[in-house]
């Protein structure tokens, strides 16, 4: 799917995470949640998918535990996949994903940080490679059922959608060279 590469160095690396991941999850994400509070936005967005901060904070403990799986490969990335394709039906936007998903990466860094673990930077290394993988498969399943949504709902096939999209991107070009 990704062209990723997680080797067996990194797969080492997080099996010696998941512990942590396992012991600090819920603090990690606490602060994610913290954030979230003071931000109009996200707890618009939350309020409208009557989802609870509390059912938020299980959701991404469970996606954290699921990116740093032991045993880390098609079956995680199939969860991982069911998530974001989650996140469209419970219509929550994109950039919320984004945000979710940049914030775990800071707050996990920043826990590990303040654990003062010897081999820090390969660990750092195997986990950021693990995040863009794991948000890869996220983004491109929430964008794949999002499209796929829309061509059930419209009748148009993946097709003719193509070709309505890059008619539509040339003009919008095509508008933007004229305004500019």
């Amino acid at each position: 799917m990704f062209h990723l590469e997680i080797s067996e160095k990194d797969k080492e690396n997080i099996k010696m995470l998941f512990p942590i991941i396992e012991n600090y999850g819920y603090e990690i994400v606490d602060e994610v949640i913290k954030t979230f509070s003071k931000d109009e936005e996200a707890v618009k967005a939350l309020q409208e998918n009557n989802v609870s901060f509390e059912q938020a904070r299980d959701s991404w403990f469970y996606l954290l535990k699921t990116v740093f799986s032991p045993e880390f490969g098609e079956e995680s990335a199939k969860k991982i996949s069911t998530i974001g394709k989650t996140y469209v039906d419970l219509d929550i936007k994109g950039s919320l994903l984004t945000q979710v998903a940049f914030l775990l990466l800071l707050k996990t860094i920043d826990k590990i940080i303040s654990l003062n673990l010897d081999n820090f930077t390969d660990l750092l290394k195997s986990m950021i490679k693990l995040f863009a993988y794991s948000f890869a498969i996220f983004s491109d399943s929430y964008r794949k059922e999002m499209i796929d949504s829309f061509l059930e709902l419209t009748g148009f096939n993946e097709n003719l959608f193509s070709t309505q999209i890059k008619v539509a991107r040339k003009r919008r070009r095509e508008k933007s060279k004229v305004t500019n």
